[in-house]
């Protein structure tokens, strides 16, 4: 269940954040090949509303990834031109934000926020020789509470649901990394690390945060890695498993994305032929100990999804309450969420919208 937090922050308009009154909305954010972002409500599974960015906050494949914030009823996006703008989501629509979009210093780009501490993670350049991870006031991103130097590029920073374990996907050398962030914004690394053995493409933190999964896109390595999560002693690779796209044999496999239960008692794996008929996608489950980190021998279930050729990304949104998993299907006719039921894989339905030709993720807050 999403936490219900009470915030009312009154700012003059230079680009601070404005958190609603009360209340909490189970939305998401879908994002696709063009410029437009939709807001769904998870309690209705119907889309809210639709709002194109500005040009300036473009990339060539589309929109980067948003974040959802406290009670998703906000959102940040760093666009394009390195200015993140804010956007505000209610029952009934998603809009721009009216003060102005936040350069963040040293051309920040936001990659999470934590759900029970006013700290956003960003990701900046300070010199042309290194990278930093910043933990910056959610209220104003422009002040950095903390901040932790990386010689090498890194991808994504994920804050677990407790709020200060945080894991770190570098791609070179190819690792996770173990942080932490307390409850005044200090970063701290623990010196943990999980070396592998080619490149990873996507981490996710289980709730309860002891355990994640890590997973390994393409060729020989191609599999998804669970490990434990221990602040003392690190991290430790506990299983490994092949997708159902590896396993079967399927020409040109991909791991696309990997997302655990609300619960923590399993876990969702996407995977697609790059070489098909356009339907040779799957999403499978297998169960999932958070304890030891140990993934089930077999799925519970393999259903068809439609087919993605993009490693990473969230590919798969998990209800807040179980139930049901969202998949964006860009390859269907005019675009598609897919909902799915998470315990069996039949399907339940699916979103369409105009201003969605060409889904590509669906982001929850967690």
């Amino acid at each position: 269940m999403k936490r219900s937090i009470v915030l009312a922050v009154t700012v003059a308009a230079a680009g601070l954040l404005v958190m609603p009154g009360c209340g909490t909305l189970n939305s998401a954010l879908v994002t696709g090949q063009n410029q437009s972002l939709l807001a769904v409500n998870m309690e209705t599974d119907g889309v809210i509303g639709s709002v194109t960015m500005p040009a300036a906050a473009a990339i060539p494949t589309g929109l980067r990834t948003p974040v959802l914030t406290f009670d998703s009823t906000v959102a940040f996006l760093t666009g394009g031109d390195d200015l993140t703008y804010q956007l505000r989501i209610d029952e009934t629509s998603i809009t721009l934000s009216a003060a102005p979009p936040v350069p963040i210093p040293d051309d920040g780009r936001v990659l999470d926020s934590a759900a029970v501490n006013p700290w956003t993670l960003v990701r900046s350049n300070p010199d042309p020789g290194g990278f930093a991870l910043t933990a910056n006031n959610t209220f104003d991103l422009r002040t950095a509470v903390s901040s932790v130097a990386f010689p090498d590029f890194f991808e994504q920073a994920v804050v677990c649901d407790d709020g200060s374990t945080v894991l770190v996907r570098q791609t070179y050398p190819a690792r996770i990394r173990l942080f932490t962030l307390d409850r005044v914004g200090v970063l701290a690394d623990t010196g943990h690390a999980l070396d592998l053995d080619s490149t990873p493409m996507w981490v996710a933190c289980a709730p309860g945060a002891t355990a994640g999964a890590v997973m390994l896109p393409v060729g020989a390595d191609a599999s998804v890695v669970s490990f434990r999560i221990d602040l003392t002693a690190g991290l430790t690779r506990a299983d490994t498993a092949v997708s159902h796209a590896v396993a079967s044999g399927a020409m040109g496999p991909i791991n696309n994305s990997v997302a655990f239960a609300f619960d923590g008692s399993g876990l969702f794996l996407r995977s697609s032929s790059i070489i098909g008929d356009g339907q040779d996608g799957w999403i499978e489950r297998r169960s999932f100990d958070p304890a030891t980190a140990m993934l089930g021998d077999t799925a519970s279930y393999t259903s068809r999804a439609g087919v993605s050729y993009v490693a990473g990304l969230h590919q798969i949104g998990v209800h807040p309450e179980g139930g049901r998993i969202y998949l964006p299907n860009a390859f269907a006719r005019g675009g598609r969420i897919d909902i799915l039921d998470a315990t069996t894989g039949a399907r339940m339905g699916g979103l369409t919208h105009a201003d969605m030709p060409n889904p590509v993720e669906f982001v929850v807050e967690h």
